[in-house]
């Protein structure tokens, strides 16, 4: 039952990567690198970072808003909240930016940055470098208990989160890079 179970995964998560292929094909960048599927392999890496960046981030500004309620919860889930969150971004960093210079490097993109350079700018500085800063303040006011200061500051990071991923949305389907 359980290699049955196994099986199913699997088919369902092929069928999730050739779907997302399959929208991105109208536009003419889905098939940015041969063999295919390494090209479906980088848009789904893609937009599994999207996802846990995200989601990472609204969890950790509603779990904060939840500290101003009940101030008297332990703070270790918060901390570890926001602990995923850097870790998240430190990844997200090694693949959209480590990843997209190696790729780059191999296979280049025709007039990358020409054309796409104020975007890649848009996407390393708003969705990375000041999140990140962001990140490291909200731990920091974690460490204090001051959880309305956290909170604040993990709003305005989940909104440039929020940027910074639809950016990279937009590079990805353009380049086929998995910003």
């Amino acid at each position: 039952a359980e290699e049955a179970s196994d099986d199913a995964s699997m088919r369902e998560a092929d069928t999730a990567g050739r779907l997302l292929h399959e929208l991105m094909l109208p536009r003419g960048t889905a098939v940015a690198f041969q063999p295919k599927i390494v090209s479906i392999a980088l848009q789904t890496v893609a937009c599994f970072g999207v996802a846990s960046m995200t989601g990472l981030a609204l969890m950790d500004m509603l779990l904060g808003h939840a500290y101003l309620t009940a101030s008297r919860m332990t703070m270790q889930p918060f901390r570890r909240l926001n602990n995923a969150l850097a870790v998240a971004t430190v990844l997200r960093v090694l693949v959209a930016v480590g990843g997209v210079l190696v790729i780059n490097a191999l296979r280049p993109v025709d007039r990358l940055w020409g054309i796409h350079g104020l975007f890649i700018g848009t996407r390393y500085f708003v969705g990375f470098l000041i999140p990140a800063i962001f990140v490291y303040m909200a731990h920091d006011c974690i460490k204090r208990r001051s959880t309305q200061s956290a909170t604040g500051i993990l709003y305005v990071a989940g909104v440039l989160i929020f940027i910074g991923e639809i950016v990279g949305l937009y590079l990805v389907r353009e380049t086929g890079l998995p910003f």
